[in-house]
């Protein structure tokens, strides 16, 4: 029976990453997304609830809750960030969170400054320090798009679970 840890970057940029047991990637996806026009004309993205679902569901492939464990970013306002970006970011908590749920599978929210304090100690901050650091650690993916950070940040999420939790 093969453990699956699971990172989540609940963004809209974010991504969805998973590891087995010894670290390799087994998968990684951006956050399904759709491309909509609003009222007013202006082009904008939206969750794309439906395949979230989906996509998880393909990243368990078969494994039930006793051996998937999952890690969904405890993201929380920060200084000076604008109203309309953290309320994205908090309904794209909920909506991961409500996911989860109905699957049956339990997570640990990390905040952020715990796994990054883990993972990339002595590294200055910034997106591009965890493609950096998720270059290290999984260097056979492509890393070369600034946007990748949401990948890293998933695959980065996943490692923290997986060297800290306790598996039985």
């Amino acid at each position: 029976m093969t453990k699956i840890f699971i990172g989540i970057d609940p963004g809209l940029t974010g991504a969805i990453g998973s590891l087995d047991s010894e670290g390799k990637v087994r998968a990684v996806i951006d956050t399904p997304i759709l491309d909509t026009i609003s009222s007013s004309g202006s082009k904008r993205s939206e969750y794309n609830i439906q395949a979230m679902g989906g996509v998880l569901k393909a990243f368990i492939n078969g494994n039930g809750p006793e051996t998937v464990h999952v890690a969904l970013e405890g993201v929380q306002p920060f200084p000076k960030a604008g109203v309309v970006p953290m309320f994205g970011l908090g309904r794209g908590l909920g909506l991961w969170e409500g996911i989860l749920t109905a699957l049956g599978f339990v997570y640990t929210k990390i905040r952020p400054q715990d796994w990054k304090a883990a993972l990339m100690r002595g590294m200055r901050g910034g997106k591009e320090t965890s493609i950096v650091r998720a270059q290290q650690l999984f260097p056979d993916l492509d890393w070369s798009k600034k946007k990748y950070h949401g990948r890293a940040d998933s695959l980065l999420l996943a490692e923290y679970l997986r060297r800290t939790q306790t598996v039985n």
